[in-house]
């Protein structure tokens, strides 16, 4: 991995993953009017800001991939590793593409836009089995007893946060599965007057037209990341390498990663962009948007 974030495309044969990864890394990857074009991962870097997204483009999925089919089991252990997704889709046949897609991801241990059930099972020092946010529980609590005792769970302790069955159990005690945030990206021809994208999810019908910058923006989205650059007082900020860090970070965060001397003794900054007035001096507690100018004071 390279960059701030890798992002994997997925497709199948023929869906146009080596278009549009050459349209956004300026390279010049052999593209076919063929299926399975590429043979083997290539990978390039979208300039964001300053910042760079890796962009691999994947040899193709298809139906049986998850079972090993045209080198599938090799393809996915890369996208199990990957920091997000690009699900490449023929428009006109969209809805299709995306459930032979998400069955195989699925069938490889791999959720899509979803997070990890919110249920902490852990070893207990005490006797039993004790459950807490039983009121989340919506099968009887007997049958969640029983069902931990057959996988041989008899001293836990079980913390419910949401809305939990035996499935919800079974995919929390599951750590084969990985959760990766995926953008559907919709490869628009002459026919595609019919596009589908399942819902809440995020979608760019795109076609060769459109501006690159724009979608780069649109994949740094899915890696949950902000990015922020600094000054130096009396200074211009330094706009050419923006700092990365994950989304919801800090300013005493962002110190961090600017320089090690700078955190311990940080009383205060000032940012530019998403205050209420420029260069307003805030906390050290105060979360930085996308695009904001920090200036530190220690």
């Amino acid at each position: 991995k390279e960059g701030m974030g890798q992002i994997a495309l997925v497709g199948l044969p023929s869906s146009g993953k080596t278009t549009f990864f050459n349209a956004l890394t300026g390279l010049h990857m052999p593209i076919g009017n063929y299926g399975f074009t590429t043979h083997k991962p290539e990978v390039g870097m979208v300039d964001f800001s300053g910042a760079k997204i890796q962009l691999v483009d994947l040899p193709a999925i298809v139906k049986g991939s998850s079972e090993g089919k045209s080198n599938g089991k090799e393809i996915l252990a890369i996208i199990r590793n990957a920091d997000a997704l690009g699900l490449i889709i023929n428009a006109p046949t969209s809805e299709n593409d995306y459930q032979i897609l998400e069955t195989e991801l699925k069938n490889a241990g791999i959720s899509l836009n979803k997070k990890k059930p919110r249920v902490h099972i852990t070893p207990s020092p005490f006797p039993g089995i004790s459950i807490t946010g039983k009121e989340h529980l919506k099968i009887p609590q007997e049958q969640l007893v029983n069902y931990l005792k057959s996988m041989n769970m008899y001293n836990v302790q079980v913390i419910l946060r949401e809305k939990t069955n035996l499935e919800t159990i079974a995919e929390a005690l599951n750590e084969k599965i990985v959760y990766k945030k995926a953008i559907i990206i919709l490869m628009k021809n002459h026919s595609s007057a019919h596009a589908w994208s399942p819902p809440n999810t995020a979608t760019i019908l795109w076609d060769e037209k459109m501006e690159p910058k724009k979608v780069a923006a649109e994949l740094f989205d899915i890696l949950d990341k902000v990015y922020v650059y600094t000054k130096k007082p009396g200074e211009a900020p330094a706009l050419r390498v923006p700092v990365v860090l994950n989304k919801g970070s800090t300013i005493l965060e962002v110190a961090k990663t600017v320089h090690k001397d700078i955190a311990p003794n940080l009383k205060y900054a000032k940012v530019w962009g998403s205050t209420k007035f420029e260069g307003q001096r805030v906390a050290k507690s105060y979360v930085v948007q996308n695009g904001d100018v920090v200036e530190f004071y220690w």
